[in-house]
């Protein structure tokens, strides 16, 4: 019998991104930011420019919304439509609520 490297009840990095990955591709308006994601012991990093501050939002409860993920840390870029100027969002740290 293999051992796994994961304490029992939580999921591996790789099974957090393919989901997450699968959520946000049937999502038409987040297939067109396409954000970069990177997870690490749970924690789900995502990278990449929106149109709308409220699209990273949105990122980041999705990605609070897979199970085994501990951690959402946002470092998107917000991109000015009109004027295409690249601004950084303030980067965003959180935690799925707790189930208890």
């Amino acid at each position: 019998m293999a051992t796994s490297e994961f304490p029992a009840g939580t999921r591996a990095d790789s099974d957090i991104q393919e989901q997450l990955q699968k959520e946000l591709a049937a999502l038409v308006w987040a297939r067109q930011t396409h954000p970069g994601i990177l997870v690490r012991n749970g924690v789900v990093n995502l990278y990449g420019t929106v149109t709308d501050h409220r699209q990273a939002d949105a990122l980041r409860v999705a990605a609070e919304n897979v199970p085994g993920v501990k951690l959402v840390r946002c470092h998107m870029l917000w991109c000015a439509p009109s004027s295409a100027q690249v601004f950084e969002l303030p980067e965003q740290q959180s935690a799925p609520p707790s189930l208890s």
